[in-house]
């Protein structure tokens, strides 16, 4: 990935009949792995969060641009999900791009048994707040 960039910060909402507005959703993170070997038994995410709610229907922050992800391996095993998506907009303001990944690997990828094959796909929503942190 060239050049190799976390996601862009979503723009703030406006609205010309109030002093509040929707902050714009953060920028996904950037993770670049170089090593012999990579074991990944789990979930890597880099998504850009959502822009905020604005009390002005309309004016709701813009989604954060999902983030990018590089692996580069002479063996590499994957037993999980690796995602780059653009956070959601706040009411009326835009999604974030999505992000990036690259995996080189000079051997066929191996995945986990029963693990779901890396995706980068378009999620309309992504609410980690609870969910992620049940054992």
């Amino acid at each position: 990935i060239d050049p190799f960039e976390p996601g862009s910060g979503g723009g703030a909402g406006f609205h010309p009949y109030s002093l509040t507005f929707g902050a714009g959703g953060n920028g996904g993170g950037a993770l670049r792995l170089f090593a012999q070997e990579i074991f990944i038994f789990g979930d890597v995410l880099v998504n850009g969060a959502p822009g905020i709610r604005s009390e002005y229907p309309g004016s709701g922050g813009g989604g954060g641009s999902g983030g990018a992800i590089h692996l580069r391996s002479f063996c590499l095993t994957l037993g999980g999900t690796l995602l780059a998506v653009g956070g959601s907009g706040g009411n009326g303001g835009g999604k974030g791009g999505e992000g990036r990944i690259r995996i080189d690997c000079s051997d066929p990828i191996k995945f986990g048994q029963g693990a779901p094959k890396p995706v980068l796909r378009q999620i309309e929503r992504l609410d980690l707040a609870e969910e992620s942190l049940k054992p």
